[in-house]
């Protein structure tokens, strides 16, 4: 369940981004793109066979009952573990490498003409950056430009962040960091997120 849950809010994350830069000046083929991937997302997710139900079993004497332990999958123990009391998110999504490296292809299929889109995860920050390939798209405009679309975004931001929190039962915890940046590497704009 809780794999599903971070399997959505990254596909969330990536179509939301997406069209931030479209919105900020990039194509529609990103958008399109991030759309195409979170329709395939979803629906293997809702064709997960549901649990089969056990047929009763005959009561046996006493003596031999004993109290059923529930096994969890090695997948479930291993997000378990992450998720001690100071596991990071960054924790959390190293214990699931399928969902990391599901992360990681979607975001790089949403590179853009004249912008690459990276996403890195460390302690509790999930950092989304945009680096404009070609510094002639840059204005003296664009850091403000960039600002106000990031800020209109805010509130979504900020539900990725709470369901980030809620997925690893914390709160208050996840920060979602969109970061735009020239061909140098410098920052044009920056804006961190966190549930409210």
């Amino acid at each position: 369940m809780k794999r599903r849950t971070v399997k959505t809010i990254l596909c969330a994350a990536l179509l939301t981004l997406a069209m931030t830069a479209t919105a900020c000046g990039g194509s529609d083929d990103a958008a399109k793109g991030a759309d195409e991937a979170t329709e395939e997302a979803a629906p293997a997710e809702e064709e997960a066979p549901a649990e089969e139900e056990k047929p009763v079993e005959e009561e046996k004497p006493a003596e031999e009952e004993k109290p059923a332990e529930e096994e969890k999958p090695a997948e479930e123990e291993s997000t378990d573990a992450a998720l001690a009391s100071d596991a990071t998110l960054e924790d959390y999504l190293n214990a699931l490498p399928d969902v990391k490296k599901q992360m990681e292809d979607e975001v790089a299929s949403a590179n853009q003409d004249g912008m690459s889109v990276t996403v890195d995860v460390k302690g509790n920050d999930m950092i989304f950056s945009y680096t404009y390939e070609d510094a002639s798209q840059i204005t003296d405009d664009t850091p403000a430009q960039l600002d106000a679309v990031t800020e209109a975004m805010g509130s979504v931001y900020e539900m990725m962040a709470e369901q980030m929190d809620q997925a690893m039962g914390v709160e208050k915890t996840v920060s979602i960091v969109v970061r735009y940046l020239d061909p140098d590497g410098n920052v044009l704009s920056e804006s961190s997120f966190k549930a409210q």
